[in-house]
């Protein structure tokens, strides 16, 4: 799924919390592993907008960001331009469902707020990662659950204030319709 100029715009406004509050913890459990230790390169997959990749840059980590939006590509980096220009950051437009880097390896892989529930071929995304990882590297991510989808995912929100209204409504099918 790939997001426009202005659903990027909403998701950076509405959705970027959840990367800004789980970055600390991630960044934290992977600097107690062994390869955490030591190894500062990461790759954010389907970094959005750039809040991940923002924190761990600030951090002292060396960042690959990849995402099939350039609209969200145009957001991540804006927000970590001082780092592009130090070299410690590129963002590459692509597919996390069959990526391929040109560097070395990386201790981390980090994929949050559910990207990986958009892609259709996970073993692809697997092998992919599996590839980019350094031996006993990790490939953290997360995703909904059938159960997760019926709590989260059938709703309707509504924003309405002096700068926006805002109406979404989400609805999952648990038939899988599509």
């Amino acid at each position: 799924m790939t997001y426009g100029t202005l659903y990027s715009q909403y998701y950076d406004l509405r959705s970027s919390h959840f990367s800004k509050n789980i970055a600390p913890l991630i960044r934290e459990f992977y600097e107690q592993t062994l390869i955490g230790k030591h190894e500062r390169s990461i790759i954010d997959l389907a970094c959005g907008n750039g809040h991940l990749a923002h924190h761990f840059l600030d951090n002292q980590y060396r960042v690959l960001g990849i995402d099939q939006s350039e609209e969200m590509l145009e957001l991540a980096k804006q927000r970590t331009s001082k780092y592009i220009n130090e070299k410690s950051a590129t963002f590459l437009y692509g597919d996390a469902e069959g990526f391929n880097i040109e560097q070395e390896e990386v201790g981390l892989v980090v994929s949050t707020y559910n990207a990986i529930n958009h892609l259709k071929n996970l073993e692809g995304c697997f092998i992919s990662c599996y590839k980019a990882l350094k031996d006993k590297g990790y490939f953290i991510f997360d995703m909904n659950t059938r159960k997760g989808y019926l709590s989260l995912w059938n709703s309707q929100q509504i924003e309405d204030n002096e700068e926006r209204l805002i109406f979404s409504r989400a609805v999952y099918d648990p038939m899988g319709s599509g």
